[in-house]
């Protein structure tokens, strides 16, 4: 993930990982993406077709025209010690656990010293405790779904049902219809990772709370009752 491909000098601060319909659209921000409804986000003919025949969740979502088109898997595009903040939100998830520590790496790369990592990912310290009160009620009374199953529902970890045919097998999960996620944190395993890339002062925050400018136009308001908010910072060379 620390190659020189595709690296380009620009005038931004931060950028906006997996941006999806929900753009930071102030000065100096950069916002990516790879989905397919990113890449054909200018052409709405295909776009409602694959919406109408049931391939494309989200085909009637307004996209930024402008958005950077890229796969977080092979690196950040960006120079070293090059951005102030990078901001990620329901993103980090989807990345297997490998992944997601060498996309770690590659944030405090490009970040200069004292630059700011804020990740907003599934809670799931929340939704054991969701899990651990349904659990207790089913006890009580009869619930229309079981606990267990609402929990592996909630973290989005495995299909319900096998695949079955091409379509369902590879164009699907190809267009975004059957994304899952592939890892799953609390706040002390979260805050962890971060350590372990080289961050420092890395603190769980609030909805708002946080060192970074912008971030009324960055933290979504919809996610709030299912997120973990963590910080970190790239420590000044020497500190």
């Amino acid at each position: 993930m620390g190659t020189m491909i595709g690296r380009r000098r620009m005038n931004i601060v931060g950028i906006n990982v997996g941006c999806g319909t929900s753009p930071c659209k102030r000065p100096g921000w950069e916002n990516i993406d790879k989905s397919v409804n990113a890449r054909i986000r200018n052409i709405p003919g295909l776009r409602r077709f694959l919406g109408a025949v049931g391939l494309l969740p989200g085909s009637e979502d307004r996209w930024l025209k402008n958005l950077r088109i890229h796969d977080i898997r092979k690196g950040l595009p960006y120079e070293d010690n090059s951005l102030r903040y990078i901001y990620s939100s329901h993103c980090f998830e989807h990345l297997y656990l490998d992944q997601a520590l060498k996309f770690l790496r590659e944030c405090f790369r490009v970040l200069k010293a004292g630059g700011i990592l804020r990740l907003v990912i599934p809670d799931l310290e929340l939704l054991i405790r969701k899990y651990a009160e349904a659990s207790r009620a089913n006890g009580q009374t009869e619930q229309r779904e079981l606990s267990a199953d609402i929990f592996i529902r909630d973290l989005l970890m495995a299909r319900e049902a096998e695949p079955r045919g091409i379509l369902d097998r590879w164009f699907k999960p190809l267009l975004g219809k059957h994304t899952i996620h592939c890892w799953a944190y609390d706040g002390q395993s979260l805050k962890a990772r971060f350590l372990d890339a080289g961050f420092t002062n890395v603190k769980r925050c609030s909805y708002l709370e946080s060192s970074m400018p912008d971030i009324e136009f960055l933290d979504l308001a919809e996610k709030t009752n299912e997120s973990l908010y963590v910080e970190g910072t790239k420590p000044n060379v020497g500190s």
